[in-house]
């Protein structure tokens, strides 16, 4: 048998090598992948540097905010007359969101247009507020009397209805702590307006 040429078993052994260390790296870096992979869930991700705003300071932002420059700031119109912060006049009825505030209408129903059967639960010739009855969905925005007159118990039970209160939650509810909280509700309202309206 004939021995193979020097030049040949250095190629053979140069090859083998080359294939052992590609074979080691790619064996090193198959077991970094799974252990990265085992660790990752695990690992802190530093926020050092990003600014996180908190849902306060989202809110004192919207309240300095007023996008559209109808008087309103965006906190106000998004959170308590859900009318739209980008337009000045909610239901395009010619009359800005602010003054129909003022003048005691829903600023999301157009001037003369019967938008829900809450207004008819106002008694005739009172003058209305608007007031934000909490519900399941957000907070609704209803009139409310302020010159002195009052809703009475089956109206308020009948707004909160509406508003997506249950039959049973009312029920459980007297007739005089309804009518007490509903009043703490309008004074609250009023002197709420009465500042944003002084500033």
């Amino acid at each position: 048998m004939e021995d193979i040429s020097t030049p040949e078993k250095d190629k053979n052994k140069s090859g083998k090598i080359a294939l052992l260390i590609v074979g080691i790296l790619a064996l090193g870096l198959g077991m970094w992948r799974i252990g990265y992979g085992i660790k990752a869930p695990f690992m802190r991700t530093s926020t050092e540097g990003l600014a996180i705003e908190t849902e306060d300071q989202k809110n004192e932002k919207l309240k300095q905010t007023d996008t559209d420059t109808d008087g309103l700031n965006d906190y106000e119109e998004l959170n308590i007359y859900e009318t739209s912060p980008y337009l000045k006049d909610s239901d395009s009825d010619g009359i800005d969101d602010k003054t129909e505030i003022d003048k005691g209408a829903d600023p999301n129903c157009p001037e003369g247009k019967t938008c829900s059967a809450l207004e008819n639960l106002t008694p005739e010739g009172a003058t209305t507020t608007l007031l934000a009855v909490p519900s399941a969905s957000g907070d609704l925005v209803v009139p409310g009397p302020v010159d002195g007159t009052t809703l009475t118990p089956a109206e308020i039970r009948e707004v909160l209805r509406q508003a997506g209160a249950s039959d049973d939650a009312l029920s459980k509810i007297s007739d005089e702590e309804l009518i007490k909280i509903y009043t703490e509700s309008l004074k609250q309202v009023s002197a709420e307006q009465g500042s944003s309206s002084s500033q």
